[in-house]
């Protein structure tokens, strides 16, 4: 079996349940070393079934049944408490292009894992989407490690989580550090950045010389910020109505040391030697 296909033209918002998610475990167990495509989106699977799901990725990646796996979407399940198990299971999954795990409930703890674990693995990541998980600046900076070790990387989607301003900095910071990327999409909305994290991708655009679409509205920048942005990427930044800069919300912003970003600009002096 080449592709398995649960998702949102055959079982999107069905409420299959965790009898559908014990189904399709048992459908990904009888799956071959070819498997090159997963997607099991939208079908609001619950943690028990979430777990069986993971449970049975992992068992396909011991067996070494998802070496050339090139995409796996599991958009909109619960997989917060199962992380460690979908984590293992892309551990040989050295062709994985796309992942897509957004509004899985990963949190910061299962996000650290997993970009762990896909930086272990060496994926040529050219598309990950990691919205929606409550991801907070110390998720973000695990996110951000994998820049430099993903030049490849052309679509990040990271909206609708709790980065602020810090986190976006983290990100900014990882791609000022890259000697090339290949980055043409980004999307950092409603992640609570304020002035620090608009002004730190002002000041990176010069080395996003592929990119063609960037969002980040739904912040909390100051006019001037949004100007600033405007101006420094032009119509490749949808037009921002909403942001809500009634207060400062970097008011109480502190900067990092050079020495807690190691993990970040480290790996590009590994990918230099």
């Amino acid at each position: 079996m080449y592709c398995i296909a649960i998702d949102q033209d055959s079982f999107f918002n069905n409420m299959s349940g965790d009898e559908g998610c014990t189904a399709f475990a048992k459908i990904l167990d009888s799956c071959s070393d070819q498997l090159v495509d997963i997607r099991f989106s939208g079908t609001r699977a619950k943690a028990k079934g979430s777990l069986e799901v993971s449970l049975a990725l992992e068992r396909l990646g011991t067996h070494g049944k998802l070496v050339n796996l090139q995409k796996l979407d599991l958009a909109d399940n619960t997989f917060g408490d199962c992380f460690t198990s979908l984590s293992k299971s892309l551990v040989q999954s050295s062709k994985l292009q796309t992942l897509n795990v957004r509004d899985c409930v990963l949190k910061d703890e299962g996000i650290i894992e997993l970009c762990s674990t896909l930086q272990q693995a060496e994926c040529p990541l050219t598309f990950l989407d990691v919205s929606g998980n409550e991801i907070e600046p110390e998720g973000a900076k695990k996110v951000a490690s994998l820049l430099p070790s993903n030049p490849t990387l052309q679509t990040l989607l990271i909206e609708e989580n709790e980065m602020t301003s810090k986190g976006v900095k983290y990100l900014a910071r990882a791609i000022a550090s890259m000697p090339s990327n290949s980055i043409q999409s980004m999307d950092i909305s409603s992640n609570e950045c304020g002035k620090v994290g608009g002004t730190a991708f002002v000041n990176v655009a010069s080395k996003l010389t592929e990119l063609t679409c960037i969002k980040m509205d739904l912040n909390m920048f100051p006019e001037d910020v949004v100007e600033s942005l405007t101006d420094a990427y032009g119509d490749k930044l949808p037009e921002m109505e909403d942001n809500d800069d009634d207060d400062d919300v970097d008011e109480d912003y502190e900067d990092d040391s050079e020495d807690e970003v190691d993990d970040i600009t480290g790996a590009v002096a590994q990918l230099s030697v």
